[in-house]
């Protein structure tokens, strides 16, 4: 069964190719799934199942995928993957601002949020990348707060509260790519606003994080894709020539950190970093496979699903030393790994709540849509289709709004398509 998923998400990529015409989101998202799938199926065949995260390696005996778990994994993320077939890029002639002053006011709330963050950054960043990498990141999971953390803790309580809002600063990417393609801003806020973009990635770096960069990455190609039509040639080489310093520096981040943490000498397997980094990309559906296996349905939780509702009525937060306590004590293994996002919701509702989850996503992504193949979207559209997509394209590894502050994502998405949807008369 280690064959089906490639096999399957291979041939669902080539029949959106085929019915669309060209390459775009939908096209991206399940070649994804397939390619994952194909490094699970060469981790499984080099029998290389002992550490990086793969949970079946604590067995220590024959494993065997079941054709229970791989239909379900299959299925269950068509449900999810198929509602964005109804968009293509290829037939959208506009995107329209009805509401210009919200979109302008939320591109300051990010590139305010970007200031205050590299307020908090500034002074420590030389110290960490200069350091023992792997002994920082152990510290993080330890739950040690970073330098950032710590002077965060000092400012005024408003700016405390408004430092939350840190997760929202990705809506600056679909933002800036609006703004660059259909509106004539300068280039001096273009430029802020592109800044803004990369918050998450600055204060990753404080924790020793490479999940923020390839998120940033992934959602980067979206807003390529999706975008790409508007653009102009001169446009494109621009872009490209501004970037080429920072992608060369993300790229020796990653590849430093990769090593720092999986070629330790320290690590008794101490199989490199290249394994231990196909492990990690290759994992998903074999941990989607363990979760369905082994994992105890008797302990249904609502912190990574609904993590605001969680954070507000229980006082529970999905924090890394919470999923390690819950982990070990209900589900008797580690929790934080990558299972796809599917699996987090089965570990935490249990196969109908994933399943009843997964035709709600589904919903939600076609009240979105509305009809197949629009021409035309408003920019309030543009945020939603942005904040949805990133559920499956980062879920190739997690559940990614699995914190409270991840709420302040939806409100300024929420308001933002509101406003552009509804004329208020006062």
């Amino acid at each position: 069964m280690i064959f089906v998923p490639f096999i399957y998400f291979l041939c669902l990529t080539l029949y959106v190719w085929h019915k669309h015409r060209a390459f775009d989101v939908c096209v991206v998202m399940t070649g994804l799934y397939a390619l994952t799938s194909l490094l699970a199926m060469i981790v499984y065949l080099m029998d290389e199942l002992e550490g990086g995260g793969i949970l079946y390696g604590d067995l220590h005996s024959d494993i065997e995928i079941g054709v229970v778990p791989t239909v379900i994994y299959c299925v269950v993320l068509s449900l999810t993957l198929l509602p964005f077939t109804l968009v293509s890029e290829s037939k959208i002639e506009r995107i329209v601002n009805n509401a210009p002053w919200t979109m302008y006011l939320v591109s300051w709330v990010m590139i305010c949020q970007f200031f205050l963050t590299l307020y908090l950054v500034v002074d420590s960043t030389y110290e960490i990348l200069s350091g023992d990498l792997s002994a920082l990141r152990a510290s993080h999971y330890n739950g040690e707060m970073s330098p950032a953390e710590l002077k965060a803790l000092t400012l005024p309580v408003v700016l405390q509260y408004y430092h939350y809002m840190t997760y929202s600063t990705i809506l600056s990417m679909p933002l800036f790519f609006y703004y660059l393609c259909f509106e004539k801003k300068p280039w001096w806020f273009l430029t802020l606003l592109f800044m803004s973009t990369l918050t998450m990635p600055i204060a990753a770096i404080q924790v020793v994080d490479r999940t923020e960069f390839v998120y940033y990455g992934l959602m980067f190609v979206w807003c390529v894709v999706f975008f790409r039509r508007f653009m102009t040639k001169r446009q494109k080489v621009k872009l490209g020539l501004a970037l080429s310093p920072l992608a060369l520096g993300a790229l020796a981040y990653f590849v430093v950190v990769t090593v720092a943490r999986f070629d330790d000498s320290r690590d008794k397997e101490n199989k490199g970093a290249a394994i231990t980094a196909l492990q990690y990309a290759g994992q998903g559906f074999l941990n989607f496979c363990y979760f369905w296996e082994y994992g105890n349905g008797d302990y249904p939780t609502i912190e990574r699903v609904m993590p605001m509702t969680s954070h507000m009525l229980f006082h529970v937060d999905s924090t890394s030393e919470h999923r390690a306590e819950r982990g070990d004590r209900q589900q008797g293994f580690r929790i934080s790994v990558f299972g796809t996002f599917i699996g987090d919701v089965l570990l935490d509702l249990g196969f109908a709540g994933m399943v009843m989850w997964a035709l709600f996503f589904a919903f939600v992504c076609c009240m979105i849509f509305q009809t197949p193949h629009r021409t035309e979207f408003n920019t309030g559209e543009l945020l939603a289709i942005f904040m949805v997509s990133a559920v499956p394209l980062f879920g190739l590894f997690y559940y990614r709004y699995y914190l409270f502050t991840h709420f302040f994502t939806l409100f300024f998405v929420a308001v933002s398509y509101f406003m552009s949807k509804y004329t208020i008369r006062l």
